[in-house]
């Protein structure tokens, strides 16, 4: 059973949403798995197929992932290839996503 009211736990697992970026241009897709989810033996390439099926529908060409250090290999081995990015607090709050 899900702890999210509303949802069934391949919903809550997959956590993937849909948020366009600009009206008339990118869109982000936001995938995300529950930490209570993450060591379950689910596989990974459900969450990727869902993700590709969705970029595949909007015509995207290129994408970027944020993976933990923990899952990077298993990403690695579905075929993303590492880039550096940074990041930066904004409006004063110390925290960086």
């Amino acid at each position: 059973m899900s702890e999210h009211p509303g949802k069934t736990d391949a919903q809550a697992w997959d956590g993937l949403a849909i948020r366009p970026l600009h009206p008339a241009d990118l869109d982000l897709i936001c995938a995300h798995r529950e930490a209570m989810f993450r060591e379950s033996g689910r596989p990974a390439d459900v969450l990727e197929q869902m993700a590709d099926d969705a970029f595949a529908e909007r015509k995207v060409s290129y994408t970027i992932l944020h993976a933990t250090a923990q899952a990077t290999p298993l990403y690695a081995g579905l075929g993303w290839v590492a880039t550096s990015e940074m990041a930066r607090a904004l409006h004063g709050n110390g925290n960086c996503p």
